[in-house]
C-alpha cells in the first residue's frame, strides 16, 4: 500500500473513481453525489455532502459519479483511478503512482492531487 494520501478529486457525470484495497479509507463529498459499489457487498450506497463514506471492506470499491462532484479522499490504498468513457473506451484521467513515483500526479488540470 502506499502511505497516507489526501486527494480532492473533481468528477464529471459518469466518471469512475476506481479504488483498489482502501478498506478505511474515508470519501467525504463536497458537492453532488456518487454510488458506492464494494467488492463482496450486496447493496449499493449512495454517498452525498455531510457525513463522509468509509471504506468497510478490501478488494475493489467503484464510485460512480451521478453528477459533477468534488470529492476528497483520505487514507490508504493500493492504486486509486478515476476513468472516464468516450463511447466504449475508458480515458483514465487521473492515477495514484506506483511505490516508485513518490508524488500524486493528475493528468488533467480540473484534478487536484495533494500530499
Amino acid at each position: 500500500k502506499i502511505g497516507p494520501m489526501r486527494a480532492v478529486l473533481r468528477l464529471s457525470l459518469g466518471d469512475l473513481l476506481c479504488i483498489v484495497d482502501g478498506c478505511g479509507m474515508r470519501v467525504s463529498v463536497l458537492h453532488g453525489s456518487l454510488l458506492a459499489t464494494q467488492e463482496g457487498d450486496p447493496d449499493d450506497t449512495l454517498v452525498t455532502g455531510g457525513a463522509p463514506f468509509r471504506l468497510g471492506r478490501q478488494g475493489k470499491t467503484i464510485l460512480a459519479a451521478r453528477c459533477d462532484a468534488s470529492v476528497v479522499l483520505d487514507g490508504r490504498a493500493a492504486s486509486v483511478a478515476v476513468k472516464r468513457y468516450y463511447g466504449s473506451t475508458p480515458v483514465v484521467l487521473y492515477r495514484m503512482p506506483s511505490r516508485n513515483e513518490p508524488k500524486l500526479r493528475a493528468s488533467k488540470p480540473h484534478l487536484t492531487a495533494l500530499r
